[in-house]
């Protein structure tokens, strides 16, 4: 079952910039819930799927591309998440090399330098679907989250 909830999600380096209640744009339109020093805490609702981190990396993308072989993949899939069922070392290779942000599969090939998230066929099939009614997933290649806004 997919469920939307509200999430939270931390990033630093913004000291001084927002204050609690603000609300930010990007990477999504999100509410700042906490401030402390330089760590804010942004707040949203989102669709969480864990996978398993298979790749290091965290990336925000804009969207995905589900492919179904490597000849689909090309400049258009630049800062997107390729969903891909076949986990080929090539696909995964020229995933990187046309600038994909990540790539989530059901195989178990790694190529580091992506952040990848295995899942299972359930789990893909959710992605999927959910993926065409979205315009920003965050991706964690080493805990595994996917947020799917």
């Amino acid at each position: 079952m997919m469920t939307v909830n509200k999430v939270r999600w931390a990033f630093r380096g913004a000291k001084g910039k927002y204050k609690v209640g603000d609300v930010v744009k990007d990477p999504i339109v999100a509410k700042v819930v906490s401030v402390s020093g330089d760590k804010v805490v942004l707040e949203f609702a989102a669709t969480k799927i864990q996978g398993i981190g298979a790749g290091g990396g965290k990336v925000w993308a804009n969207g995905l591309k589900i492919i179904l072989n490597r000849e689909e993949l090309n400049v258009e899939v630049k800062n997107k998440i390729i969903v891909d069922g076949s986990g080929e070392v090539a696909t995964l290779i020229k995933a990187k090399a046309v600038g994909a942000g990540g790539v989530v599969l059901t195989g178990d090939k790694i190529i580091s330098g992506l952040p990848i998230v295995r899942l299972s066929s359930q789990q893909m099939e959710m992605v999927k679907k959910l993926g065409k009614e979205s315009n920003k997933i965050w991706l964690n290649g080493t805990s595994g989250k996917i947020f799917i806004t």
